[in-house]
């Protein structure tokens, strides 16, 4: 409980018939993962966001973020739902209204969309705040992809468990050549290509 207060405090300031919208508009879609080394045990989260133009050709990324998580109590849902409350918080700085949200946990998209809480009490104050940061920034789908086609954010939870660090980035300030820039954006085109592909 107190991990999930210290990350929104640190960090703040579902339906179907999906279609693009128009290119004055701004579709945007963040996706997220998280998981533990050991679950329970140390962890890490990944949150992505993309504006996507008039199809895969017309994509740029807008902000992604590694997070790692050292307790040793970490699981994989709760790493799942660092991964969301990052995407949700950030899509409501940004007002990043109507935004589509993608993650390969269907437990926790069952729950968001279905507005179902858990049943296991140690995360009902995860849900409950990432049901609050949802409703701010009113989402407007929530999707299941599975981990092959959720690439980036897997990445990026990998790279916070593996290097022991946390890593943001808003890339209109942030220069291509860093490994965590590069890592995140090579897998970009096969994630939303995937996710448009489920839109018809």
């Amino acid at each position: 409980m107190i991990v999930a207060s210290y990350i929104i405090a640190k960090w703040k300031g579902g339906v179907h018939g999906i279609r693009l919208t128009a290119a004055r508009d701004k579709t945007r879609v963040g996706f997220f993962d998280g998981g533990s080394r050991g679950n329970p045990g140390p962890g890490g989260s990944g949150s992505i966001v993309v504006e996507v133009g008039d199809g895969v050709h017309s994509l740029k990324m807008l902000w992604a973020a590694a997070t790692a998580l050292g307790r040793k109590t970490t699981t994989n849902n709760i790493a799942e739902f660092v991964g969301l409350h990052r995407l949700l918080t950030k899509a409501v700085e940004q007002n990043w209204t109507g935004i589509h949200v993608v993650g390969d946990s269907a437990l926790i998209l069952r729950m968001m969309e279905t507005r179902k809480p858990p049943r296991a009490r140690k995360l009902q104050h995860w849900y409950r705040v990432a049901r609050r940061l949802a409703d701010l920034c009113a989402v407007q789908s929530w999707r299941h992809h599975y981990r092959r086609h959720n690439k980036m954010a897997d990445w990026a939870a990998n790279f916070a468990m593996n290097t022991h660090s946390s890593v943001t980035m808003a890339f209109e300030d942030s220069p291509d050549d860093n490994e965590f820039t590069i890592g995140v954006k090579q897998l970009m085109h096969a994630d939303v290509t995937d996710w448009i592909s489920r839109l018809h």
